[in-house]
């Protein structure tokens, strides 16, 4: 249960701050439930990691300017929880035009 309270305390912070910049009570948890509850890939490139989110549901290109800005919030808030971790952590929407996904089979023979 306290796993529980907690997870919910955390869902509720992350809704403050999105709400704040969101700035639409109807459908703000909404979009920050699917953002929480997205399919991604996570990659590793030099000192970075990159964690590439795909949300089960379309965002609006107005909606999707105030998502990226509030994972660039996000991101400046983890930053500065590690200052000195030794690699860097972006949270980002899934881009399909500046990326492409390929699927490799290898043999470990």
């Amino acid at each position: 249960m306290a796993l529980k309270v907690g997870v919910t305390a955390i869902f509720y912070k992350l809704a403050r701050e999105f709400r704040a910049q969101y700035n639409n009570p109807r459908d703000d948890h909404v979009i920050l439930r699917h953002l929480t509850h997205s399919v991604g890939f996570i990659s590793k490139i030099e000192n970075k990691i990159e964690i590439d989110l795909i949300p089960s549901m379309d965002i609006l290109p107005k909606s999707k300017k105030i998502v990226d800005e509030y994972l660039r919030t996000v991101n400046r808030e983890i930053r500065e929880a590690r200052p000195f971790a030794a690699h860097e952590i972006e949270i980002k929407l899934f881009d399909k035009a500046k990326k492409r996904l390929a699927v490799v089979w290898r043999n470990n023979e």
